[in-house]
């Protein structure tokens, strides 16, 4: 037998659905919905759905954008951009951010410290040119050594850091400091 469809809840139902439990709600409503509708309606009306902000076409204005190119490059995570461009989620931001050409730059890894900070430099040098690290390796025949790979040997290789060094145009310069 097929169940019958009876549509939208009518404002009679929804007042009996309010005052009654489940079981009595049934019985006053003669069958015409399922306990698990009832439950289901039950909940929906406690628990009323927030508006969603509309943020559509044209929705971000030449302020907001400013504001983006001012300090997207600079943050460490995209979701601290939201305490400057308030109602505006994280997925938003990013999205915008994508569709002006903006990219938050490589400040450094906080877990590098010491002589590990040759590899960050490279890092930063590759991210501020648009290279990835995968692309690096399989240029410099390195394996996975900075796609973080050097986190599991705990060493500094430098002569992938020399490699590294001149593919990107520098020198390595060991600068004794005698007093």
């Amino acid at each position: 037998m097929a169940r019958q469809k009876y549509g939208p809840w009518s404002e009679r139902e929804d007042a009996i659905v309010k005052k009654y439990g489940p079981k009595t709600a049934i019985r006053k409503l003669a069958g015409r919905r399922t306990h698990a509708a009832v439950i289901q309606r039950r909940f929906e009306l406690s628990h009323p759905k927030e508006e969603p902000l509309k943020f559509g076409r044209g929705c971000w204005s030449h302020e907001d954008d400013a504001i983006l190119r001012l300090h997207y490059p600079t943050v460490e995570k995209a979701y601290e951009m939201k305490r400057y461009l308030l109602g505006f989620t994280t997925k938003q931001i990013i999205g915008h951010a994508r569709l002006l050409g903006l990219r938050r730059k490589h400040t450094g890894d906080p877990r590098l410290k010491g002589q590990f900070e040759l590899i960050d430099q490279v890092r930063i040098r590759a991210k501020e040119d648009g290279i990835t690290f995968q692309r690096l390796d399989r240029e410099l025949k390195t394996g996975w050594y900075f796609q973080n790979g050097f986190y599991k040997t705990k060493t500094v290789n430098l002569r992938n850091i020399a490699a590294a060094v001149a593919y990107f145009g520098g020198t390595l310069v060991i600068d004794w400091q005698d007093r």
